[in-house]
């Protein structure tokens, strides 16, 4: 059996460098006939909301149809942003089937391959689904296939947490994931998350396609294929400089450095860059004057079947300084500068400072954002060289 699985195609939400989400959809119809499968499996959030059915409910029906005309069956559980609506599909379209409508786990068995899922029932569901997991409901002599909507490692979710020794344990031979629209392996290799088949937006960095299974006699599944679907791709790339670089210099290291970036990327379609200058430049050098504006009509450069467009540039260049001479002053600019070169004593005031602001009233109303201990490191350093460096040149400048 040949199975394509994919979810979070958001129908109804219109992607950043896009016309319509619908191209995704149709796009999956597609590559599933293309790819010959048996079933596609759709893990939820294929629909964006409730309020979006009168705008999509043709196109996606129509693709439902046009599988069922190509002898593919559709087997899904629905997510937490569907979950209204795939129940009211299931009685206007036969060639699907939706497992759990109402939260409970349930099985569909299918030329010989058993489906085990669980759909969400409310736009939210704080336990973990595993907690109602009963390893009776399937028959351990076929090879099953489970389709959940989950948060992985995340048990304060609110969108059904699971950890990953759940699936480990399940007695299920592959998990098709959804909820997360960056696509990748959990749990070593025992489930997946199919990510969104197109890019939505800038933060969805990364391919974006659509997986193949495939079964290998009864013995259970080869590796899952990925399949790149997304026309459109975005990325950040550093681009390290040094402080002896004028202008036109990084310009040209930075042309050849995107070039290569493409190259090597081999995308079919659009590749949105957000760049990131690192390493130590030239006080004369203005980096937005490297990069020139990023709003206009047109593309960088075309590298094969590449075309490539700029978005943004940060900046995370220091300007070269002399810290042990620094560190040796007295006064603040002394004072920081020796923070800095004792790495461990930088990262612990930032450490500090962020937890206090959570408890300052203008901060209350923000996530706080747990970060790991080199995050915590490589911010507090840019950040304490970015004002070292403002005391410096206000110093020289009098």
């Amino acid at each position: 059996m040949r199975v394509l699985a994919t979810s979070d195609i958001h129908l109804g939400r219109k992607p950043t460098h896009r016309p319509s989400s619908l191209e995704g959809w149709a796009a999956v119809v597609a590559c599933a006939k293309e790819q010959a499968v048996d079933v596609v499996v759709l893990a939820g959030d294929i629909i964006e909301h409730e309020r979006a059915w009168m705008g999509i409910y043709g196109p996606l029906v129509e693709g439902l149809k046009e599988l069922a005309q190509a002898s593919i069956k559709v087997i899904a559980v629905a997510g937490n942003h569907d979950w209204q609506i795939f129940p009211r599909l299931v009685k206007e379209e036969e060639n699907i089937v939706v497992l759990g409508s109402d939260g409970s786990w349930e099985t569909y068995e299918h030329k010989g391959v058993r489906f085990v899922g669980r759909s969400f029932a409310s736009s939210h569901d704080r336990k973990n689904p595993f907690e109602r997991f009963d390893a009776k409901i399937f028959d351990k002599n076929l090879l099953t296939v489970g389709i959940l909507h989950t948060d992985v490692a995340v048990s304060s979710s609110d969108y059904a947490p699971t950890i990953a020794n759940d699936y480990l344990h399940s007695g299920i031979d592959l998990w098709v994931l959804g909820h997360i629209h960056k696509p990748g392996f959990v749990s070593e290799n025992k489930a997946f998350y199919c990510g969104s088949p197109f890019a939505l937006d800038p933060a969805e960095r990364g391919a974006h396609g659509v997986y193949i299974l495939e079964t290998e006699g009864t013995l259970g599944f080869k590796e899952p294929l990925f399949i790149p679907l997304s026309p459109v791709r975005y990325e950040q790339l550093q681009v390290p400089i040094t402080a002896d670089q004028d202008t036109r210099a990084i310009q040209e290291v930075l042309t050849a450095q995107i070039r290569t970036f493409a190259t090597e990327t081999d995308h079919e379609g659009d590749l949105y860059l957000d760049l990131l200058f690192t390493g130590s430049r030239n006080d004369a050098v203005v980096l937005d004057e490297v990069v020139g504006t990023t709003d206009q009509e047109g593309y960088f450069l075309e590298v094969g079947r590449t075309k490539v467009f700029v978005r943004k540039s940060d900046d995370a260049t220091t300007l070269p300084l002399d810290l042990e001479s620094l560190a040796t002053s007295g006064g603040i600019d002394g004072i920081l500068a020796r923070l800095i070169t004792e790495e461990k004593a930088i990262g612990e005031v930032y450490h500090q400072l962020d937890q206090e602001s959570y408890n300052t009233q203008g901060f209350r109303a923000l996530t706080q954002e747990q970060l790991q201990p080199e995050q915590i490191q490589e911010h507090a350093r840019r950040s304490a060289l970015r004002l070292l460096e403002a005391m410096v040149r206000q110093r020289e400048e009098g």
